[in-house]
């Protein structure tokens, strides 16, 4: 496989794992490695949360939950599968692209998305690009399915979604091609699966050639020929975890979810959204938590 375009997306990709037994309390996080990221997830969580909580690193050991632990958060891919006993509810973020099952987990499942919420994402592409009337989203994995969950709402903002839904990643060639003339721009998901090095330059060379603007989910890739980024911090997707677990703690009956942040952070290319043909408004570029000349 090829190498990943940078630490995020290896880190995301690898199932390595990471606290120490857990002991006594109402919520459990498990940690699939101290990783960078998992860690800012985790001080996110626990800054949101507001008080302290058992940290279980697999790295370390196996998880033991106590007799009053009410929710897992799992924090990585490997935390997220891991074969909990009981019908716990199991929070679980910074796994982009898995989707766990009831035959994973037997309880409740609320997964923490990568990506922004797409009527979030449909405002700042706007203020962007005005004239955005259909977006193309590129996808694999099943939790792809999630941008769609507000396509209703984004419908009702003058936007249509245009679902390319890739069996294999050798399919995307193609479906560039027969994007040709349908699409306003482009939007790749945080999905490890379609997110390699090859796909991308494959994308953006196919968006430079047409211009086409294309927009990512991860802040780095605005450096590496992204028109723009609108992407969810490590921290933030943790304060968004921590929220989905007072929810559930609160609520006798939980039902499986996917819940997205309605926090985003903006980056612009100036330079690679004049070849895609874009004149952003000064307004939107003074909203850019950072522009790249």
């Amino acid at each position: 496989m090829k190498k990943r375009l940078n630490l995020l997306f290896t880190t995301w990709a690898m199932l390595v794992g990471v606290g120490s037994n857990a002991v006594g309390s109402e919520i459990v996080v498990v940690m699939s490695s101290d990783s960078s990221p998992y860690q800012e997830a985790l001080a996110g969580f626990q800054e949101a949360y507001g008080k302290s909580v058992d940290v279980v690193n697999l790295a370390h050991g196996e998880p033991t939950m106590a007799s009053d632990t009410r929710i897992i958060v799992a924090i990585g891919g490997k935390a997220a599968i891991y074969e909990y006993s009981g019908k716990l509810p199991l929070v679980y973020c910074m796994a982009p692209g898995l989707v766990v099952s009831a035959q994973q987990h037997a309880g409740p499942r609320i997964e923490i998305h990568t990506t922004v919420a797409m009527p979030v994402l449909i405002r700042n592409l706007r203020d962007i690009q005005p004239g955005l009337k259909r977006l193309a989203i590129f996808w694999m994995a099943d939790a792809g399915r999630g941008n769609f969950e507000y396509e209703s709402d984004v419908s009702a903002m003058g936007v249509t979604l245009l679902s390319e839904h890739l069996d294999k990643v050798d399919e995307l060639p193609g479906h560039l091609r027969a994007l040709h003339g349908h699409a306003d721009a482009i939007w790749i998901t945080a999905d490890p699966l379609i997110m390699t090095a090859q796909n991308f330059a494959t994308t953006k060379e196919f968006c430079k050639a047409n211009a086409i603007p294309l927009y990512v989910p991860v802040d780095s890739l605005a450096d590496r020929g992204a028109a723009a980024a609108v992407s969810v911090s490590f921290r933030e997707i943790g304060r968004t975890a921590a929220a989905a677990a007072k929810q559930a703690l609160a609520n006798h009956s939980i039902d499986s979810q996917i819940i997205f942040s309605d926090k985003s952070t903006l980056t612009l290319n100036l330079h690679v959204s004049a070849q895609s043909g874009l004149s952003i408004p000064p307004a939107a570029i003074k909203k850019a938590d950072r522009v790249i000349p």
